[in-house]
């Protein structure tokens, strides 16, 4: 029956969140906490195929899986140690057509992170314990229906979004999307440019700078949808682990647990842009860096219009326990909203607007300090 279901499926959860608990505050650093972690799966019988039926995945309903791959296993230099989780794929049903299931530019599935047809193997999802994902599932939402209010406006950014949810205050499940790089890595293993990595994963002879146009389009234009997006929502702590980008150009950001102007360092930028995301264009005098700021500032005026629906949606979710809109300590809810309602600048003709956001655009590159906190962020990183 579907309760039975919902209870083999609370238990399956439920055991392996309190292994990655135990492994995450077991002493040690990142590489003992792993092999705690894998052990623990392993010991506790998660190898082998469940005894009763296949459970759906909480994250992603249609994928039934009967176990997990401990040997794959691994965790993240974060401070609460995220799992990285491979789990055994038993069947998948179709996924419904409103999943945001690595949903990206053109609204359909990306079949290169999942394959959905009863094939597939295993399915990855990160395990996070001590983290309230409830803000981030509210982003998820947002930058899914700013997505859809750019599509109206014909204006497509090349958006990925990824399913997040949690199940608890302090627990949740964040599906894992392949082929990706945090740009710091993006960055360190390819001599400091970006555009170094798109002619080694996407080169095209002929092609403008050596890479395949439809890679350069897709980074240009996504990188002008999240700038739009982190600035309106006031997304805080960017640095350059929690800035991603795939192999096919898309650029994303992940962790949303500073929101709506808070920012756990001094002087933060509007939103996050460095010299070497531009360079990744071509530089600022090249054609693409022209298309990247006219997008964003058709997307800032595309979005201004539809400023009342998101502001009111913020208030429908002023009384949900969201850390940073109901617990901010720099104002109530009302006014943590009102600060958001500030960052449309709706006062301002189109025009106007156009010229302040290419004066935020220009700050930013600019700015001295994210540089700064960058370096104390990656030995932070490193001491873990």
């Amino acid at each position: 029956s579907a309760w039975d279901m919902l209870l083999a499926q609370d238990k399956f959860v439920s055991e392996i969140m309190e292994l990655q608990m135990k492994s995450r505050d077991a002493r040690g650093k990142r590489d003992a906490k792993e092999v705690h972690f894998r052990e623990a799966l392993a010991n506790h019988g998660f190898d082998r195929k469940l005894s009763g039926k296949p459970v759906p995945l909480p994250s992603a309903p249609h994928i039934l899986v009967d176990g997990v791959i401990s040997q794959s296993t691994k965790m993240f230099k974060s401070a609460l140690y995220p799992a990285l989780v491979e789990f055994r794929v038993d069947s998948c049903l179709p996924p419904s057509q409103d999943s945001s299931e690595f949903r990206r530019n053109d609204g359909a599935l990306d079949s290169s992170s999942a394959n959905f047809s009863n094939k597939v193997a295993s399915y990855k999802v990160l395990v996070k314990t001590g983290d309230d994902l409830r803000q981030d599932q509210l982003v998820m939402m947002m930058i899914q229906l700013m997505d859809g209010l750019l599509k109206r406006g014909t204006l497509d950014l090349c958006l990925t979004t990824y399913s997040i949810i949690a199940m608890s205050p302090s627990t949740g499940f964040v599906s894992f999307v392949e082929n990706t790089l945090a740009i710091s890595a993006v960055l360190a293993q390819n001599n400091n440019s970006i555009l170094n990595f798109f002619q080694t994963k996407a080169p095209q002879a002929g092609a403008k700078y050596g890479v395949k146009p439809e890679v350069m389009s897709n980074y240009v234009r996504s990188v002008a949808g999240y700038c739009v997006i982190t600035y309106l929502l006031g997304v805080g702590d960017r640095h350059l682990d929690n800035v991603l980008l795939c192999e096919d150009g898309h650029f994303f950001h992940i962790d949303f647990g500073y929101m709506f102007g808070r920012d756990p360092k001094p002087l933060p930028p509007a939103f996050r842009l460095t010299r070497e995301m531009v360079d990744g264009m071509g530089g600022i005098d090249s054609a693409e860096y022209r298309q990247f700021c006219s997008l964003a500032c058709q997307a800032f005026n595309t979005l201004r219009k539809s400023a009342g629906l998101v502001l009111n949606l913020l208030h429908l979710m002023s009384d949900a326990g969201i850390e940073d809109l109901s617990n901010n300590p720099s104002a109530d809810a009302d006014g943590v909203i009102a600060s958001v309602e500030n960052r449309f600048r709706l006062e301002l003709t189109d025009e106007q607007a156009e010229r302040f956001f290419l004066g935020l655009i220009h700050d930013c590159m600019a700015a001295i300090a994210p540089r700064v906190m960058d370096v104390f962020h990656s030995i932070a990183v490193s001491r873990r």
